[in-house]
């Protein structure tokens, strides 16, 4: 298709769904429960971007507490991990032993500091699960006798140490405990830790784009950002300021679809926790975390392709050592004889269905609000452009299936290597509808390809992406202004660490990237057919 061709197609939805190229009307005062309709009769929803929120709840006791709190940005959040030097030179083992062992070890106690409205809230658990994570992060965890604070962890509040794969008869009978099954903290069954391995200077660009996705009726995990030290054997080391995140386990979907009406499309938690679309007898849909796999089932993505479900590369994760796991990691129905009927539907339609049936497995709505955000984020390591960091969940209501974004921690501007975040994902020279992956081939992902990036850019689902892309340039998040309120925050709370609005490294400002993504929207011209 020629550019010229292209330009012409745009121009034909702007005028169908009442955009422009400047941005679509202010849709506050609006009721998006009213949609409008367009000169051709057609039902349009209002494209709909919820404006920041700096406020925050003053709690006055502990009990007030919910799982938000902790990853408001208004609150600051100190975390310390008191961990015998014995158990983690067992996390050390684990990873002489496999690729990304999952086998949880005993931190004695673990210490949560939340200042609130300057009041500090403190809360105490002992025999708590730590790990490592990552996949190409992992380094030693001692390195010239010293704890080396460039390691990622997680936290589980809920390991019982009973399992007899992991440990041995002596521990469990010291230390496991069935009760701990049932504790969480706030809500929350574990926290995930990072720290700034990729030079963000302004600390705040992840918890950014949550919440830039969240503005837009997204589910995504909550991101938040804490003082994180570990004690060993009476030293204690910083982590610095570290990036804190709800883990994606599948109390996710419960919490969000407990929060239903923040989010596009889904159902009351009432509605949702009876099972699995078409299957009885499960609390949630299938829920899967897509990956690249390792060993019998890698591949080259989890990229919806026929192949990509093939063989083991779809199903549950059975080696506790990590060398091998699915593309495609099923995180629910775990116990039980399960076939993957409808991943495996759905990739068979979008190989060769039409796009209505396509539409009866997929929330194209969902989706295309979905993408619209990702592009603006520009996340190389997406599922649009590496097939990759993302949860895909299909909803007991009606089987439909939703993208959850996750570990987007190179977006608005961070490279730092990896050839500078794919050059910030492309943002430079890339339209918003731009064929090529990240690295440079055509599309492979038929979802992508076939609905979002089809020929003609007339069908729903991109009139909905090219909607709410207009809607996103047009909102107070793509200012630079709204950007630095949340810097600020961060910045006055954690001010013992160093805050730069440059980037830092070989990244990027805000203001920078961002007004290219504007531009890009702004004149919708197609580039790598």
């Amino acid at each position: 298709m020629k550019k010229g061709i292209a330009f012409i197609s745009i121009l034909s939805i702007l005028a169908i769904t009442g955009c422009s190229l400047n941005g679509v009307k202010d849709p506050e005062g609006t009721d998006p429960e009213k949609p409008g309709e367009d000169s051709g009769g057609e039902v349009i929803k209002e494209a709909l971007i919820k404006a920041p929120d700096y406020s925050y709840k003053v709690r006055n006791s502990k009990e007030e507490f919910i799982y938000e709190d902790l990853f408001n940005i208004n609150n600051k959040v100190d975390i310390e991990i008191d961990v015998d030097k014995s158990e983690l030179d067992k996390i050390q083992e684990d990873n002489n032993r496999g690729k990304k062992p999952e086998i949880y070890h005993l931190a004695n106690k673990v210490t949560i500091n939340i200042t609130n409205n300057n009041q500090l809230f403190t809360w105490e658990l002992e025999n708590v699960g730590i790990r490592q994570k990552g996949n190409f992060s992992r380094e030693d965890i001692f390195v010239d006798g010293k704890l080396n604070n460039h390691n990622h962890y997680k936290l589980s509040f809920d390991e019982t140490f009973t399992d007899t794969s992991m440990y041995d008869a002596s521990f469990i009978e010291q230390h496991g405990n069935l009760e701990y099954g049932e504790r969480d903290f706030l809500g929350l069954s574990g926290l995930d830790f990072k720290w700034n391995r990729n030079d963000d200077s302004t600390h705040i660009k992840e918890l950014y784009s949550s919440y830039m996705y969240r503005s837009a009726g997204i589910i995504v995990q909550h991101v938040g950002l804490s003082n994180l030290s570990i004690n060993t054997d009476g030293k204690k080391t910083d982590f610095g300021l570290c990036f804190m995140y709800e883990q994606t386990s599948k109390s996710l979907i419960k919490r969000a679809f407990k929060d239903n009406k923040l989010y596009v499309n889904t159902p009351s938690w009432n509605k949702e926790k009876d099972g699995t679309y078409g299957v009885s007898g499960s609390k949630y849909g299938d829920y899967y975390k897509a990956t690249y796999g390792s060993g019998d089932g890698a591949n080259e993505g989890a990229d919806l392709t026929v192949n990509s479900v093939s063989g083991k590369r779809v199903g549950v994760k059975t080696d506790i050592y990590g060398n091998n796991f699915p593309a495609y990691e099923r995180k629910t129905n775990t116990d039980v004889d399960y076939n993957d009927a409808l991943i495996k539907n759905l990739v068979n339609k979008l190989s060769s269905g039409t796009y209505e049936e396509i539409g009866q497995l997929v929330d194209l709505e969902y989706f295309a609000i979905e993408e619209a955000v990702s592009y603006i984020i520009g996340n190389p390591d997406s599922f649009r452009n590496n097939y990759n960091n993302s949860m895909l969940y299909f909803r007991h209501l009606d089987g439909k299936m939703i993208i959850i974004p996750i570990d987007n921690d190179r977006t608005f501007g961070i490279g730092h290597t990896w050839d500078k975040g794919i050059t910030f994902a492309s943002s430079q020279n890339n339209t918003p509808f731009n064929r090529k992956d990240v690295n440079g081939n055509t599309n492979k992902n038929p979802l992508i390809k076939r609905i979002l990036l089809e020929s003609g850019y007339s069908n729903d689902c991109q009139k909905t992406y090219v909607k709410y892309l207009d809607a996103i340039i047009k909102s107070d998040w793509v200012k630079n202004e709204t950007f630095t309120r949340y810097f600020n925050i961060a910045k006055s709370l954690y001010s013992n660490h160093s805050f730069s609005l440059e980037g830092g490294n070989d990244n990027i400002s805000f203001a920078n990237y961002i007004k290219t993504k504007i531009s890009n929207v702004q004149s919708l011209t197609s580039n790598g057919n």
